[in-house]
C-alpha cells in the first residue's frame, strides 16, 4: 500500500505540472514565484473585531459547538506520523459563525485577486482561524499541502507579523514549479518512512522568505509550493485568517465536515 501511495503522488506532481503551468505564465509574483502580497486588506479596526469574537471561545480542549469546531492541536492523533504545532490551535467552520467573515465571502474580493493574478476561477470552500502561540520547538517543517490539484490559501494576518520572532509564514520561491526536487523529496520520506509533504529532507528554512506583514495584510499563496510556518516563532500570539480555495471542478471536503 505504502509504495502504491509513492507511485500515486509521483505521477500527482508530474500531472500537476501538465495541467496547471498554463496558468503560471503570467507577470505576476503569484504567478511566477508562488505567492503574492496584498497590503492592507481588511482594517485594524476590522482585525481586533474578529479577534474579541473568538479569543472568548479558545479552550484548553478541543470541542464541536454545532458548525464551529475548536482543535488543539497537542490532542490530535496522527497514527505513525509526528504531530507538529503543539502551541497552535485552530477554529473550523467560521464562515457559518461571524458576520464579519461573511461579508469577506460575499464581497468576493479574494476569488477576485485571484482571478486577475493567475486566471483561475477560484471558489472558497472553508475558512478557518488558525492561533500561534510562539513555538521554537514543534513547528511543522517545510511541508506542500498537495501534489494534485493545486489548492490555494488565502492568508490575512490579525496581529503584527512584521518580524520573523513574530512566526511570519515561509514560501520557498518558485517551488510550486518544481517536480524534480519534489519528487527527491518523495522519495526519501518513503525510503526514511517519513509523512511523503514533508520536504525537509530536500529543502532547507535558509531558502525560504519570510512572508511578513502588518495587521490586516493578507497574501495569497499556491499551496503546491513549499511552505511553512517560522520554526523560531520567540514573541506574540499569531493570530491568522486562513481562506481554503479550489478550482469549481476540483473536489474539496471541508476539515470541517470530517471532525466528529
Amino acid at each position: 500500500m505504502a509504495f502504491v501511495n509513492l507511485i500515486k503522488n509521483l505521477f500527482c506532481i508530474y500531472l500537476n505540472k501538465i495541467q496547471f503551468s498554463k496558468y503560471f505564465n503570467k507577470n505576476t509574483k503569484l504567478s511566477q514565484i508562488g505567492y503574492q502580497e496584498v497590503k492592507n486588506f481588511i482594517s485594524e479596526e476590522m482585525c481586533d473585531e474578529i479577534i474579541n469574537y473568538f479569543k472568548p471561545l479558545e479552550k484548553e480542549k478541543s470541542y464541536k459547538n454545532n458548525d464551529l469546531i475548536y482543535i488543539k492541536r497537542k490532542q490530535l492523533n496522527m497514527g505513525k506520523y509526528k504531530v507538529y504545532d503543539l502551541n497552535t490551535s485552530q477554529f473550523f467552520g467560521i464562515q457559518r459563525n461571524n458576520f464579519l467573515i461573511q461579508k469577506l465571502i460575499k464581497d468576493k474580493k479574494i476569488e477576485k485577486l485571484f482571478l486577475e493574478n493567475i486566471g483561475i476561477n477560484l471558489k472558497i470552500d472553508e475558512v478557518s482561524l488558525m492561533v500561534n502561540d510562539p513555538d521554537n520547538i514543534t513547528r511543522q517543517p517545510l511541508h506542500v499541502d498537495t501534489f494534485y490539484p493545486t489548492n490555494f490559501k488565502f492568508f490575512v494576518y490579525l496581529t503584527d507579523c512584521s518580524k520573523k520572532d513574530y512566526g511570519p509564514y515561509t514560501y520557498v520561491k518558485k517551488s510550486h514549479l518544481h517536480t524534480i526536487r519534489k519528487a527527491k523529496s518523495i522519495l526519501k520520506n518513503f525510503i526514511n518512512r517519513r509523512h511523503l509533504p514533508q520536504m525537509e529532507l530536500e529543502y532547507s528554512n535558509d531558502e525560504a522568505d519570510l512572508v511578513v506583514g502588518g495587521k490586516g495584510d493578507g497574501f495569497m499563496s499556491n499551496m503546491s509550493g513549499v511552505h511553512g510556518g517560522y520554526h523560531d516563532h520567540k514573541e506574540k500570539k499569531r493570530y491568522m485568517l486562513v481562506f481554503q480555495l479550489s478550482r469549481e471542478q476540483d473536489k474539496y471536503s471541508p476539515v470541517s465536515d470530517s471532525i466528529n
